[in-house]
């Protein structure tokens, strides 16, 4: 028994999360010290082997890269993901080096959206038990997405717009759903009407390239296939919406003293209300839902991060941060 607690304790998720956890704790923060927990994760992502529900799908993507010519590969899957398996594959590295440069590509997103955060190590450990370790570990090619969008927030909240706009383009090459980050722009006050105009021609092409050849198949997997009660259920997903849920309603109460930014105030008030927006459609779409609220759980790492702040007791913050940690 004594053995087998150890053997739980060493294992490599606990770990992967006490450490930042005790950071914390400790009230340690250093940005040399995250970056080095960065580049530590990201190694453990590149480098795990058959771990993830999709590892043998993936491995089958990779495959494909010997029997199909470069252009007829690159619709094969998301074309920034297939750019990736056919450089790996004519150099000789293997999944593994697949899922090294995609999860470094996450890591550095989510490692520049913290490190501006107000509690930097904070904002990190919250990430680690479904972003790092379900999400980047798993949805190899929405883990991408999600970490270029994390680094299009870093961008926009520096009120970068053409940066912003990059990063969400790549996303989208590399998981289609993250087109759904662009047209999120064209709701945001922040930007003007000529920029948005831009922005909305520019979605429009990466539909028609992108989407548009795979659309059918999509709209049958993950809406008529769901309207017969056939496949595409997602279990877990209301409680993954909850999780976004709770920051969102968190921030809605206390956003005047989370934030003064109107950038940051704009984007996650927005992300908010359609997270629940997300809770009243997860019960019939629970794999669509699943999806996009993906893309909005930084609020997570946002709001949490910040929380501690609102309040000017030194020992209730202490509380609160405690209180964080163990949720």
């Amino acid at each position: 028994m004594i053995q087998n607690f150890i053997d739980r304790i060493l294992n490599i998720y606990p770990l992967m999360y006490l450490i930042p956890a005790l950071l914390v704790l400790l009230r340690i923060e250093s940005k040399k010290i995250l970056l080095f927990l960065a580049i530590f994760y990201t190694l453990i992502i590149g480098f795990r082997h058959q771990v993830g529900a999709d590892w043998e799908n993936y491995l089958i993507i990779y495959n494909q890269a010997e029997v199909l010519g470069f252009f007829e590969f690159l619709s094969y899957t998301d074309p920034g993901y297939a750019l990736v398996n056919w450089i790996s594959y004519k150099i000789g590295g293997g999944t593994y080096l697949v899922n090294l440069v995609c999860g470094a590509l996450f890591m550095y997103g989510l490692w520049k959206f913290c490190s501006r955060e107000l509690n930097p190590t904070l904002a990190f450990l919250i990430a680690i038990p479904y972003l790092v370790i379900v999400v980047a570990m798993g949805y190899t090619r929405q883990s991408v997405a999600i970490g270029l969008v994390l680094l299009a927030m870093y961008f926009f909240f520096e009120k970068n717009l053409f940066r912003t706009v990059l990063a969400l383009t790549w996303a989208t090459f590399f998981h289609i759903t993250a087109i759904s980050a662009l047209l999120f722009l064209l709701l945001l006050p922040n930007i003007s009407v000529k920029n948005k105009i831009k922005i909305g021609s520019l979605t429009t092409l990466l539909f028609i390239l992108i989407a548009l050849p795979r659309l059918e198949g999509m709209i049958n997997l993950y809406i008529t296939q769901v309207m017969q009660a056939q496949v595409m259920h997602s279990q877990g997903g209301l409680i993954r919406i909850l999780m976004n849920i709770i920051p969102a309603f968190l921030f809605l109460v206390y956003r005047d003293r989370i934030t003064k930014n109107s950038y940051e105030k704009s984007v996650i008030s927005l992300a908010s209300l359609f997270s629940f927006l997300l809770l009243m459609i997860v019960f019939k779409f629970s794999t669509i839902a699943d999806r996009l609220g993906l893309y909005i759980a930084p609020i997570q790492m946002f709001v949490f991060n910040r929380l501690p702040e609102v309040f000017e007791r030194d020992r209730l913050r202490l509380i609160i941060i405690v209180g964080i940690v163990l949720y």
